[in-house]
């Protein structure tokens, strides 16, 4: 369950990073090209830059041997998947045991494939939201 409130929150920092840069642009106008107000990009910025230092996609992982945090948003992303494919290799040790008749318990079975099917699910729904996130800011003009 902490799980989804880690992607939830880093959801709602990128949203957050996302419209700060919005302000990094400015739309066109059908009529020709508009003039950027003087210091907008500046100050768009240094928002999007100081919302970037007050926020962090993960919360703070203190190792047990080392006083610093664990790196950011690809050490957490690998050790999530990491457990979404050890939550998919217990459904599967699972499903063969009961195959095999040595479980009997056909809820145990039932659950351990709804969490690995619940897992993935969110994986992908992630996957969707920073390929479409990737997408939005490519988009942006600078």
């Amino acid at each position: 369950m902490t799980d989804i409130r880690n992607i939830a929150g880093a959801r709602e920092v990128v949203l957050q990073r996302a419209e700060a840069l919005r302000g990094l642009t400015q739309p066109p106008v059908p009529g020709g090209l508009q003039k950027p107000e003087p210091g907008a990009f500046a100050s768009a910025l240094a928002s999007a830059t100081a919302l970037q230092s007050t926020t962090s996609l993960t919360p703070p992982v203190v190792a047990p041997d080392a006083g610093v945090p664990a790196a950011g948003l690809v050490s957490t992303l690998s050790s999530l998947l990491g457990r979404v494919n050890a939550t998919q290799v217990r459904e599967d040790v699972v499903t063969e045991s009961y195959q095999r008749g040595e479980i009997t318990d056909v809820a145990s079975v039932a659950l351990a494939e709804q969490e690995a099917s619940v897992s993935f699910e969110a994986t992908l729904q992630v996957r969707n939201k920073l390929l479409s996130a990737y997408g939005e800011i490519m988009r942006m003009q600078v």
